[in-house]
């Protein structure tokens, strides 16, 4: 069982002291999720980035439509098979789209039409920041049955997510303010890694999940590896890391509407570095980590602004120095360990951010462990 912890600046102002629910209005909530809702547009989509999508939209859309008075909307590209039949629900309208010309105009229209939203995508190309600024740039709505308005973008601020979704800026944050992290080199900057040991990890700077990561073991590796980066923008530039062994790590926490910060029990990590670090899913809680990582969590989440919602942060138990945590990432949005910490939890987490007027100040927890693999089914 989890306790309220620390709230994290300010109490906002009424416009997140509640979305629903007065007594005959109901909430229309536009959920959009970028791979399997129509965005993609550059060749063939991953399979993976299908997989974890849609396990997120699904799990997200089975917790709102438990919500009261709750109305959701949204999109699911054409060019997939059905994802999302055995949802259908009164309360939940599908928008199908034929690819991303469609899904971009449906998207800005929705946003708009819709009274807040809330965005599941990728860091790649920046898709979830700018999304997020679409959403939010629509004016807050009145209804006549409250008195205040909607915030209408129920993600992390543009500035969170620029911010975390950029490996390299996040490296250098962490840095500054001393918080523990995996020492980080940007590739075109040779001499800066030339002395690190072999094998290294290169990655995109703006990539999400383990899109593009890479496990070098030699010299003989490194030239060719290095070729499938061009660095000719912050897109496709890559980051060099030295390959650290240890334990991952993973761990949720949700930033209710009155800034309380719920800590989520922490998740093993399921990820195979020889096969290009696949993530296969996690275990909730995990039976390995008997520390606490509340202290990193009290020193990183203040300095990051404008965080709030759901956030997943990736860490790792280095095998020669299991006392100092090393923080590997921050995602400001929904992870795929949202799909188990929804069956070890009792209480509705979406309702944390995204639906009750008073949010719960205590979470109860089930007994046992969930494994949940990538594609988000759960034993």
């Amino acid at each position: 069982m989890f306790r309220v912890a620390s709230r994290i600046g300010p109490r906002h102002d009424q416009t997140l002291r509640s979305l629903v629910l007065v007594e005959g209005f109901c909430l229309r909530l536009f959920v959009s999720e970028f791979i399997c809702g129509g965005g993609w547009r550059e060749g063939e989509r991953p399979a993976s980035l299908i997989r974890e999508g849609a396990a997120m939209l699904r799990a997200l859309i089975e917790d709102l439509l438990q919500i009261p008075e709750m109305q959701v909307v949204t999109t699911w590209d054409r060019r997939l098979p059905d994802g999302l039949g055995s949802r259908k629900s009164p309360s939940l309208d599908i928008v199908p789209v034929a690819g991303p010309d469609e899904e971009h105009e449906v998207f800005r229209r929705l946003c708009e039409s819709a009274d807040a939203s809330y965005i599941i995508a990728p860091e790649l190309s920046d898709e979830l920041s700018l999304r997020t600024a679409v959403a939010a740039s629509f004016e807050q709505r009145r209804s006549p049955q409250i008195s205040y308005p909607h915030p209408r973008n129920l993600n992390c601020s543009v500035e969170a997510i620029d911010l975390c979704g950029d490996k390299w800026s996040l490296f250098e944050h962490l840095t500054r303010h001393a918080i523990p992290t995996i020492p980080t080199f940007q590739l075109q900057d040779r001499s800066s890694h030339d002395s690190l040991s072999w094998p290294r990890v290169l990655k995109l700077r703006l990539g999400a999940g383990s899109q593009s990561m890479q496990l070098v073991s030699s010299p003989a590796e490194w030239e060719s590896a290095i070729k499938s980066f061009d660095n000719s923008s912050r897109h496709t530039e890559a980051i060099v890391q030295p390959y650290i062994p240890g334990q991952a790590f993973s761990v949720g926490v949700i930033i209710d509407r009155n800034r309380t910060l719920h800590r989520l029990p922490v998740a093993d990590q399921l990820i195979d570095p020889r096969n290009g670090f696949a993530y296969l899913g996690g275990r909730v809680p995990s039976h390995c980590w008997t520390g606490s990582i509340d202290p990193l969590l009290d020193k990183v989440l203040p300095t990051i602004p404008g965080v709030y919602g759901f956030v997943g942060i990736d860490f790792l138990i280095p095998d020669g120095t299991p006392g100092t945590p090393l923080l590997v990432e921050i995602n400001p949005r929904l992870t795929t360990s949202y799909t188990g910490y929804r069956q070890l939890c009792r209480d509705n987490l979406a309702a944390l951010w995204l639906g009750e007027s008073d949010p719960v100040e205590q979470l109860h927890w089930r007994d046992g462990q969930i494994e949940f693999q990538a594609a988000g089914e759960c034993s």
